[in-house]
């Protein structure tokens, strides 16, 4: 399962490479611990965008708590090799230009928790991680989800879908440090407003996740369409999206899309 992760992980971050447009971005979404029957696990992969020998990046990637908290599972991380990764909540390493790091979480049996990533670079390299969801019982896997690292900004959109199958989950990081307030306003296929605007303050360092069926409490069972994420351009943020099926209780990552 372990390999089959970095497989997927390497054709993630190596077909989107050339989006890689900064030095700082974002995993807006990291997972660890024990959920009921499942255990939650993060896998990460970065690349380096330059030639090949040249231009080594020298990257760490740091791990914040919802509250803003550092968050310490560097120390569960290892590189694929078996080698340990980082300790307390930062991760430090270098990539040759056209190089590649992966580095895999094992997930102890303690309450779940959640957060997000600042991966920082000295030169462009483009970051991927991958969800996965284990049985406790037994080990095998009830799902998992890739997505890229995200850039922090003022104005995007995500694809609302809700019935009785699926849910959209968005996850939201602020990195700045003043508080953001965020506006949420649903639209339908038509992009006519599909009910009022919701407003929630992040903390500054702070993350969150939700459904869209939290945001929005009028929509109803069913839902087909598109949430408009805005902030002040002083304090952009960094988002993900998620879609669950809530019979499987898998998941799948959507692409989040910069908007005007």
């Amino acid at each position: 399962m372990i390999k089959s992760i970095a497989v997927f992980l390497w054709v993630l971050a190596l077909g989107l490479a050339a989006s890689a447009q900064s030095t700082t971005t974002y995993l807006p979404q990291v997972a660890l611990g024990r959920s009921g029957s499942l255990v939650w696990v993060t896998h990460i992969a970065v690349y380096n965008t330059a030639p090949i020998g040249t231009s080594t990046a020298t990257v760490t990637i740091r791990f914040v708590r919802s509250d803003g908290s550092n968050f310490n599972i560097a120390g569960t991380y290892s590189t694929d090799e078996g080698l340990p990764a980082g300790t307390g909540n930062t991760i430090s390493f270098t990539i040759p230009g056209g190089g590649s790091r992966f580095f895999i979480m094992e997930g102890p049996a303690t309450p779940l928790a959640a957060g997000f990533g600042i991966v920082t670079s000295n030169v462009p390299v483009t970051a991927a991680a991958a969800f996965q969801a284990e049985y406790l019982s037994n080990g095998e896997s009830a799902g998992e989800a890739g997505i890229t690292a995200a850039t922090a900004r003022s104005a995007q959109a995500v694809f609302g879908i809700l019935n009785e199958w699926t849910n959209t989950a968005l996850a939201i990081a602020n990195p700045n440090s003043t508080p953001a307030t965020v506006t949420f306003q649903i639209l339908g296929q038509d992009g006519t407003v599909a009910g009022s605007p919701a407003v929630r303050t992040i903390g500054a360092e702070n993350h969150t996740a939700l459904f869209i069926n939290e945001l929005f409490t009028g929509i109803g069972s069913t839902f087909f369409g598109s949430v408009r994420i805005t902030t002040s351009e002083q304090t952009p943020v960094a988002v993900t999206m998620l879609l669950y099926d809530i019979d499987a209780g898998t998941f799948s990552g959507f692409p989040v899309m910069e908007i005007q």
